[in-house]
């Protein structure tokens, strides 16, 4: 004769979570998110920031972003490298991130560079520009820029 024995289930442990927040009825959502929010920043390259913008365009204005010209326009961003050139009938005004405007006449060419001019520590760099007051900005309609530069 066999004899059978009976084995009593095994009691199965509560397992903890290490991501488990007392409102969070699936702890599970929270893993899953974090490493969602990981792959989506590591997996996702920093655009270019805009480093300055034309406005106040008229006449034919174009920029040069290496390979390509292209017709600047109220609203066309400008990132480092790119240069702006007005002909004879040209004219506009590149505003850069930190409120630094510079002015181009007729028949300019101005080169975007890492920074604005106003922001430069190089004296050599600003030679060619003055400093206007934001008084003097606000009466020639340019809503109170605190700088403004003026190819001499």
């Amino acid at each position: 004769m066999i004899e059978t024995i009976r084995v009593p289930p095994r009691m199965k442990m509560p397992r903890k979570q290490p991501f488990h927040t007392p409102g969070n009825t699936n702890p599970g959502n929270s893993r899953r998110a974090a490493l969602a929010m990981l792959l989506l920043s590591i997996g996702t390259p920093a655009p270019a920031q805009t480093l300055a913008i034309l406005y106040q365009t008229s006449g034919n204005v174009m920029v040069n972003q290496g390979e390509k010209h292209i017709r600047g326009r109220n609203g066309s961003t400008l990132n480092p490298g790119y240069r702006v050139m007005t002909m004879s009938d040209g004219f506009t005004l590149i505003e850069f991130n930190d409120g630094c405007v510079v002015t181009l006449g007729a028949r300019e060419v101005f080169l975007v560079q890492q920074t604005s001019p106003c922001a430069s520590p190089n004296p050599a760099r600003n030679a060619g520009y003055t400093a206007r007051s934001s008084a003097k900005a606000k009466a020639a309609g340019l809503g109170g820029l605190t700088r403004e530069l003026h190819h001499r």
